[in-house]
């Protein structure tokens, strides 16, 4: 288990990572623009399927082969779980005292919200606050989504990293035949679920477990290449990088053509790992890399942004009396902020709202996922050398 046997760090797929995670926080901001009307923004949501293949490849790459007994199960798990669940806790105790000083705000008329704070109505409710701070809000136990909305996706890979351990443990001979299961049973359950990939809080697990063994697949033929993947992969990178995008804008808002996702994100992240094209060049590139590493920071920190960013404005036209959401054709039945029905200054929205999103995120990397993943290593290793 020891994290220095690691003698490569994917680089490329960890600034996908980052853009990916930049696309999902533009998908869930709903201004009226030109940028959220975009086919290519309309199913960004699929990026979330492409997190899910590069865990698989990723994971597979620095565990696989090493998980083989229970200690070893449990290590990891540790590790995962310091990953995820530090940002994961820091930003569902925001949302709770926000939600406690919105309630508060509301009882003294200060401040008159869409939904009353705590609304069971609402996301954020008591009864489902339990469960998301022991990342279990998607395993099919609510009938919507609750507080820090794409937090749904770190619950259900936290537990397919179980399913992936325990394969490992199991043997490699096991580990082949679970991780097809997993892409075929994934697959058949969300199909059956007949809204696509559109699923999270109700199938998102199946979801998890198509991309994530996908992703493993990928890795076995990165694998037996032996580190010397052919130079021809290098000339896929372009075509690669035009079938992302046009699947994304094209696929998105189809029920049954959003199902191939992880299909084409494996033989995307496979061509990106092995780094030899003129778009790998790019994205080794200082800012890349720092969204890289922000990936994480960036995918929780938005979803509260863009809730703060809608409640405030839907307070101040209570108050104001002054328009400042409408609801408009194509951008479904929800108010959305409106610059005044402007296009482009729903568009110039958007750098500022990017800005304020990296920003935090920098912050939360720093403050939060570095310290909170620190402290979990070194209790895992308390776990493999205890004190004597």
């Amino acid at each position: 288990m020891d994290q220095a046997r690691n003698k490569h760090r994917f680089a490329v797929l960890d600034g996908w990572r980052g853009v990916a995670a930049l696309a999902v926080a533009v998908y869930h901001f709903h201004v009226y623009s030109h940028v959220a009307g975009a086919r290519l923004t309309q199913g960004a949501y699929l990026f979330v399927d492409l997190f899910f293949v590069l865990s698989g490849f990723v994971i597979s790459y620095s565990y696989g082969g090493r998980l083989t007994q229970g200690s070893d199960i449990a290590i990891f798990m540790i590790r995962r779980f310091g990953r995820l669940w530090p940002l994961h806790a820091a930003t569902l105790l925001f949302l709770f005292v926000f939600e406690g000083l919105k309630l508060y705000a509301a009882q003294r008329g200060w401040l008159h919200p869409a939904h009353p704070p705590f609304d069971p109505a609402g996301f954020a409710t008591w009864t489902t606050l339990p469960t998301n701070l022991v990342l279990m809000q998607a395993l099919g136990l609510h009938d919507n989504l609750s507080w820090n909305v794409p937090a749904w996706s770190i619950c259900v890979e936290f537990w397919t990293y179980l399913v992936f351990a325990t394969l490992c443990w199991s043997g490699r001979r096991s580990l082949t035949i679970g991780a097809g299961a997993g892409v075929l049973f994934g697959f058949l359950i969300v199909l059956l679920a007949g809204k696509g990939m559109d699923v999270s809080y109700d199938y998102g697990f199946f979801r998890c477990l198509f991309g994530f063994f996908l992703g493993h697949f990928a890795f076995r033929l990165w694998q037996g290449w032996e580190g010397r993947p052919p130079r021809w992969l290098g000339h896929c990178e372009l075509p690669a990088l035009a079938a992302t995008v046009l699947f994304v804008a094209f696929a998105g808002g189809g029920k049954t053509a959003s199902l191939f996702a992880p299909l084409l994100f494996a033989p995307v992240v496979l061509v990106f790992a092995a780094e030899q094209g003129a778009v790998s060049s790019a994205m080794r590139a200082q800012p890349i890399a720092r969204l890289g590493a922000w990936s994480y920071s960036i995918y929780m920190v938005h979803a509260p942004i863009t809730d703060i960013v809608q409640w405030l404005a839907a307070s101040a036209e209570r108050v104001l009396h002054v328009p400042l959401r409408a609801t408009f054709a194509g951008f479904g039945d929800v108010p959305i902020l409106s610059a005044g029905g402007n296009l482009y200054l729903g568009d110039a929205a958007y750098p500022v709202y990017i800005a304020a999103i990296l920003l935090v995120s920098a912050a939360t990397y720093r403050w939060i996922e570095k310290p909170g993943r620190r402290f979990f290593n070194a209790v895992a290793m308390r776990r493999v050398l205890p004190a004597e």
